[in-house]
């Protein structure tokens, strides 16, 4: 199921990842401002998201056991980067809450 999980995030994270550097190289010629500055406002919080999800799949991944999970690890390393991606949401709305 973490493989899983771990691919599809893989697949999204690229996706959208393409596609914010679509936008930018698109605003930066001036071919299509207000579609790409919608695009890369809409788009900032899901990327972010989901980068988390492949970084600490990975880094979870990587330092596990073949067949024992790590629960407390788990723990750890999810706890952080909730809290951060948390960080963010407040630190993207904050200007717009005024």
């Amino acid at each position: 199921m973490l493989s899983f999980l771990q691919n599809l995030s893989a697949i999204l994270f690229y996706t959208l990842g393409s596609t914010m550097f679509v936008a930018v190289w698109v605003l930066r010629n001036g071919m299509g401002s207000i579609s790409s500055e919608w695009w890369m406002r809409i788009v900032d919080l899901p990327l972010l998201m989901i980068g988390m999800l492949y970084g600490g799949l990975s880094v979870y991944q990587s330092l596990r056991a073949k067949d024992h999970p790590i629960h407390p690890f788990i723990f750890f390393l999810g706890l952080p980067l909730i809290a951060l991606f948390l960080f963010f949401v407040i630190l993207n709305f904050w200007g717009s809450a005024s």
